[in-house]
């Protein structure tokens, strides 16, 4: 019996990590495309360079590089930023997506009628 533990636990070992031996491993968010702008944006009594009431939509437009459309009340900045990855052996997408994971974050600014910043709004999209 003993001459056929050491096979048996390598055949259970195998069979464990090919059926359930993928693993996520979650990351810091790093942007994978365009800069993550959460650090530059706060409320009305922070120093950041986007703050709400005082910036205005086309000081926004210009310091983000974004495209207004006439009278808008909204502009919306979105980037891509990896968050983790999938380890092991099971993960059968690594030919296609590969073992990253990404998801897109967007902020949705939102102007007054003076077109000053009145409020901002995060998504996350995985």
């Amino acid at each position: 019996m003993s001459r056929y533990a050491a096979p048996l636990a390598l055949i259970m070992i195998g069979l464990i990590l090919e059926i359930g031996g993928c693993i996520f491993i979650p990351s810091s968010p790093k942007p994978s495309m365009g800069p993550d702008v959460r650090n530059m944006v706060g409320n009305e009594r922070s120093n950041k360079p986007i703050r709400i009431g005082a910036i205005t939509r086309t000081e926004l437009a210009s310091l983000l590089n974004l495209q207004m459309q006439n009278d808008s009340r909204v502009l919306t900045y979105r980037w891509a930023e990896k968050y983790g990855q999938w380890v092991g052996l099971c993960y059968p997408g690594w030919l296609g997506d590969g073992p990253e994971r990404y998801r897109d974050v967007q902020i949705e600014f939102q102007f007054d009628d003076n077109d000053r910043l009145k409020n901002y709004t995060i998504h996350k999209v995985d």
